[in-house]
């Protein structure tokens, strides 16, 4: 199975040129030893210039990457249509990856990976609910006082709705697992608007409530932070499988990371 860590060192966002590497190195790991496969193909994507897959390459180390099976797939510089946005972008960098992969693939961050086994039950799961009726959040009717991941996923509600007559009202946390495939780039492709104006795993989950899949698995996957609280207790590590890292750099993140790194 392919394995796909669609990454970017986000620098000017964290204020730190190493930890989104450090997370990758450790996803890698985790998703090596984790994820129930014997036949794992790993790749790290993304659009990256000389100096940017070489500092990528040195961190990681060609020892890393060779225990580990990993390819560098660089999808070069965006073509016009799709370097509009910060989803059109992301959006093309999966499209590019399974075009040349020519496979199904599970789209993995460093951000986002197991800490204990898991199997193919756990992808295209969401594990928490932002609202249940996206029509009641204060400010509909206000667009600009609306945060722009609400605003994504409202449109991609609004799509589905008006295009195939379903009733979306649910808005999920919009972090997890996903798994793409042939059918579902098909219908990408067949979908322009949402193709360039709604990420990925928005439109997956769904177009998989549409064909009448489950989509929610509650509690597997935990952040470490939720409104500045540390969420990792004991009563919730029980049933977490996956991990959510929020604020990486701040010390309790920073403890957990080097605890994983250590397994």
């Amino acid at each position: 199975m392919n394995y796909v860590f669609m990454f970017k060192n986000q620098i000017d966002f964290r204020k730190d040129r190493f930890i989104d590497m450090k997370m990758l190195k450790i996803s890698i790991k985790q998703w090596f030893n984790m994820f129930k496969d014997n036949n794992k193909k790993m790749y790290i994507c993304g659009s990256y210039n000389k100096f940017e897959e070489k500092e990528l390459i040195d961190y990681i180390t060609k020892d890393y990457m060779n225990k580990y099976n990993i390819k560098i797939l660089n999808v070069g510089s965006f073509p016009k249509e799709f370097n509009k946005n910060k989803t059109s972008k992301i959006n093309y960098q999966m499209l590019a990856a399974f075009n040349h992969l020519k496979e199904p693939m599970i789209l993995c961050a460093n951000d986002i990976f197991p800490i204990k086994l898991i199997d193919e039950s756990h992808l295209n799961k969401e594990y928490m609910i932002r609202n249940n009726d996206y029509t009641k959040l204060p400010n509909i009717d206000k667009p600009e006082k609306l945060h722009w991941w609400e605003l994504e996923h409202i449109n991609t509600l609004k799509y589905f709705n008006n295009k195939f007559g379903t009733n979306f009202k649910t808005m999920y946390e919009g972090h997890s697992l996903y798994y793409i495939t042939e059918e579902f780039i098909n219908f990408l492709k067949a979908n322009p608007y949402l193709m360039i104006n709604s990420p990925r795993n928005l439109v997956l989950i769904n177009w998989l409530k549409m064909k009448g899949e489950d989509i929610y698995k509650p509690g597997f996957c935990s952040m470490t932070f939720y409104s500045n609280n540390w969420m990792l207790d004991k009563k919730r590590l029980q049933q977490t499988k996956v991990v959510n890292i929020t604020l990486p750099n701040h010390p309790k993140s920073k403890a957990f990371l080097n605890k994983v790194k250590k397994i």
